[in-house]
């Protein structure tokens, strides 16, 4: 499983209680968890140690320039295909990257929540496609 840390966060770092009941849910599957990270490397472990979250890699966006966070997220996830790790799921609030992912072959899941934060999506139109279609084409 990969999970943006966004889906899991409140903007000023503390937990969301429902996501992590969730996220807690998920790993107690054994699924092993990719955490992705848009803050510093130091702060993320500082806060994953005062909320006790257990996980078992963290990605962290480095300082090199990026088109976008999205695009980041989408390069981590798609490097961690290429070196052969199978990605079950990926959880996020970011629309963009759970399409694109999507249309990569991974199951995506968009957590509703600070949307807002991805002025692309707001703008972004699509049709809606009956669900009847949808399972018709996996």
């Amino acid at each position: 499983m990969v999970l943006s840390l966004e889906a899991l966060c409140r903007a000023d770092g503390s937990i969301i209680p429902e996501r992590r009941v969730l996220f807690e849910s998920l790993r107690a599957g054994s699924i092993q968890t990719v955490l992705l990270s848009l803050i510093p490397s130091e702060t993320v472990h500082q806060a994953l140690r005062r909320e006790r979250i257990e996980h078992d890699v963290i990605v962290c966006k480095p300082t090199t320039w990026y088109e976008s966070d999205t695009m980041w997220k989408i390069h981590a996830v798609t490097n961690l295909l290429a070196a052969s790790h199978r990605i079950s799921f990926y959880l996020d609030v970011d629309p963009v990257a759970c399409r694109t992912l999507r249309e990569y072959g991974i199951t995506s899941l968009l957590l509703e929540g600070r949307v807002a934060l991805h002025e692309q999506a707001l703008t972004h139109q699509h049709e809606m496609i009956p669900w009847d279609e949808r399972a018709a084409q996996s």
